[in-house]
C-alpha cells in the first residue's frame, strides 16, 4: 500500500514538473540528480578511508577522505551544469497503418557545449556525444501502435553523467506530438458505389448530399460565382466551385451509410481497403463522414487526408 502511494506521488510530481511541451530548457525545476552505483561506490570507498584515518588518527587519510569527498559534491555540481540548459525540442510523428513502426523525431539542442547526453525510450537508446549550437542532435524513436487513432508520443527520459559518472542527472520529456494510426486496409466483402464519367452510379446508393461535391475543389480568389455550389454552402458553411469532370475517369463516392451494416472498426477497416484499392487503380473518390464531406480528389496526398479522418472517426477533437 505504502510502495503504491509513493509510486503515485513521485509519478504526480513527475508530471506536474514536466508535463507536455513543444519545447523545454531544463533547469533547476526539471532536473533530477542522484549518485548512481559507480557513485555510491566512491562514497563507500571514502567512508572506509575517513573510517581507517579516525581508527588510527592517520591526519593524511583523513586529509584525503575529505579531499575525495570534496571532488564528489564537484562533481554533482559539474553534472548538473552539464545538462542545464538544453533545449528538448518536439518534432513530428508520422501517419500510417495499425501494426507498423511509426516514428516520432525530435531534437536536443543547448546553450553551450553539453557532452555525453542520452536518450531513453523503453528498449532504445540515444547517445549523443556533444550538443550545443553548432551540434544538434536529432533522435527518433519507433513504436508500434495495435489501435487506431491518435496516440501520444512516447515520454522520453534524457540524463547525463558527465564528467566522471558518479552522479546521474535526468529529466523527462512528455513531447507535445501525436501519431496518427490509420485502420488496416482489410476487405470485408461489402460493395461500394461506383460512378461512371458519364455520372451513371452503380451497386450502392450514394449518400445524400455527396454528388454535389463531385467534381468539385475549394473556392479561389477568382472564381466564376455561377460556378459556386451554394446549395453546399448554406448546408455546410464551405465553398466549394464546380470543376469539369475527367473523361473516361471513374469515381467513386464512399460513405460510412455504405457499411452501416458492419460494426464500426470493421467498417473503417473496408473504407479504407476501398480507398487504397481506388489509389493503386488511378481513380478518384470521395468520402462522407457523418456531416463531414471530403470532396472528390485523387492521389497519395488525398489518400493519407481520408485515412487520418478516419483514424480519429469518433474522437472528440480534430487533427
Amino acid at each position: 500500500m505504502f510502495i503504491a502511494f509513493l509510486q503515485q506521488y513521485i509519478e504526480t510530481s513527475i508530471q506536474r514538473r514536466t508535463p507536455a511541451a513543444r519545447q523545454v530548457k531544463l533547469g533547476q525545476r526539471q532536473i533530477f540528480i542522484m549518485p548512481n552505483r559507480y557513485g555510491l561506490s566512491f562514497l563507500a570507498l571514502v567512508l572506509l578511508i575517513f573510517v581507517l584515518g579516525t581508527n588510527y588518527q592517520n591526519n593524511l587519510m583523513l586529509a584525503f577522505a575529505f579531499w575525495l569527498a570534496a571532488i564528489f559534491v564537484l562533481s554533482i555540481l559539474m553534472t548538473f551544469q552539464n545538462l542545464s540548459g538544453v533545449l528538448l525540442r518536439a518534432g513530428v510523428s508520422g501517419r500510417d497503418f495499425v501494426g507498423q513502426r511509426i516514428e516520432h523525431h525530435w531534437s536536443v539542442e543547448g546553450q553551450h557545449t553539453h557532452y555525453g547526453v542520452r536518450v531513453l525510450n523503453a528498449d532504445e537508446v540515444t547517445f549523443l556525444e556533444r550538443v550545443g549550437p553548432s551540434f544538434v542532435g536529432e533522435v527518433v524513436t519507433g513504436v508500434i501502435y495495435q489501435r487506431r487513432g491518435r496516440h501520444a508520443a512516447p515520454r522520453l527520459r534524457v540524463e547525463t553523467r558527465f564528467p566522471f559518472g558518479w552522479v546521474t542527472a535526468w529529466t523527462w520529456f512528455q513531447p507535445d506530438q501525436q501519431a496518427i494510426v490509420w485502420p488496416l486496409p482489410i476487405d470485408h466483402q461489402a460493395i461500394p458505389s461506383v460512378e461512371s464519367g458519364d455520372g451513371e452510379t452503380s451497386a450502392l446508393q450514394r449518400p445524400p448530399g455527396s454528388a454535389d461535391l463531385d467534381h468539385s475543389r475549394p473556392y479561389q480568389v477568382g472564381d466564376a460565382p455561377r460556378r459556386v455550389l451554394w446549395r453546399h454552402y448554406a448546408r455546410r458553411g464551405v465553398m466549394m466551385v464546380k470543376t469539369a469532370p475527367p473523361e473516361g475517369v471513374t469515381t467513386q463516392a464512399f460513405s460510412l451509410q455504405q457499411v452501416e451494416h458492419l460494426p464500426i472498426e470493421r467498417g473503417l477497416e473496408q473504407l479504407s481497403f476501398w480507398m487504397t484499392e481506388a489509389l493503386t487503380a488511378d481513380q478518384a473518390w470521395s468520402l462522407q463522414l457523418g456531416n463531414e464531406i471530403i470532396p472528390l480528389s485523387s492521389g497519395v496526398e488525398h489518400l493519407h487526408n481520408c485515412l487520418s479522418r478516419l483514424a480519429i472517426m469518433g474522437e472528440q477533437d480534430d487533427v
